[in-house]
C-alpha cells in the first residue's frame, strides 16, 4: 500500500535520490557479455551499429567508475544528507551495496517503483534517465551528471531539462545551489519549454 511504502522510505530522512541506469555495464548476470547478447538477439546487426554500441558501451563503462566515485564525493561533502542509489531493476546490486556499507548516509534500495522515491527525495541526480522526465513532472530539482557527452547515441531532453554538471566538483556545487530549499527553484523557462515540446499530450 502507499501508506506502507511511505513508512519505510521515511526511514531516509531528507535524501538525494540517485536513479542508475548502466545495465549494459552492470548487468545483473554479470557472466552475460552484453554486446554479443544483443548481437545474438540481433538487436545489433550492422557493422555500424555494432561499432556505435560498441563505442557507447565504453563511455557508459567510464561514466558508471565517474558516477560511483562523485557518490563518494557526495557523502562526504554533504554528511548530512543521506544518498539513496536506486538501482535499475537490470543491474546488478553488488557494487552498489559495498558503496553503501563504506558510507553511513549512502544506502542502496531497489525496492518499490520509482515514483514515491522522487516524492519523497529532495532531489534527483541521475545520467541519461527517464526518471529525470518524472522529477520534472513532479517539480523536483533535477541534476545532471554527464562527464562525457556523446549527443551521437543520446537523446538530448533528459539533459535539457536539468542542471547538468560534467565533473565532481561541478556536481558538488549544483547540489549546494539547488537542494537548499530557501533558494530552489523551479524549472527554467527554457527547461519548460523542453518539457512541453517533448511532452505535448501531458501538457493539452
Amino acid at each position: 500500500s502507499k501508506t506502507f511504502v511511505s513508512k519505510r522510505l521515511l526511514r531516509y530522512g531528507k535524501f538525494i535520490l540517485i536513479p542508475s541506469s548502466f545495465s549494459s555495464v552492470n548487468h545483473f548476470d554479470p557472466s552475460i557479455n552484453y554486446i554479443e547478447e544483443l548481437k545474438r538477439k540481433k538487436t545489433l546487426q550492422s557493422k555500424a551499429s555494432i561499432e556505435n554500441f560498441t563505442r557507447y558501451y565504453e563511455i557508459k563503462k567510464k561514466t558508471f567508475q565517474e558516477y560511483l566515485s562523485a557518490i563518494v564525493s557526495l557523502s562526504k561533502d554533504r554528511p548530512e544528507m543521506n544518498i539513496v542509489i536506486r538501482p535499475h531493476p537490470s543491474e546488478n546490486l553488488t557494487l552498489y551495496e559495498k558503496l553503501a556499507a563504506s558510507f553511513d548516509n549512502v544506502f542502496a534500495d531497489n525496492r518499490f517503483s520509482i515514483q514515491p522515491w522522487i516524492l519523497s527525495c529532495e532531489a534527483v541526480i541521475h545520467h541519461y534517465c527517464t526518471t529525470a522526465i518524472e522529477a520534472a513532472l513532479l517539480n523536483k530539482p533535477i541534476l545532471g551528471f554527464r562527464p562525457f557527452p556523446d549527443k551521437k547515441s543520446e537523446n538530448e531532453f533528459p539533459f535539457n531539462i536539468s542542471n547538468v554538471s560534467s565533473n565532481t566538483p561541478e556536481l558538488l556545487d549544483c547540489v549546494q545551489r539547488h537542494c537548499d530549499v530557501k533558494r530552489r527553484n523551479g524549472l527554467s523557462i527554457n527547461q519548460q519549454k523542453h518539457l512541453k515540446n517533448n511532452l505535448a499530450g501531458f501538457f493539452s
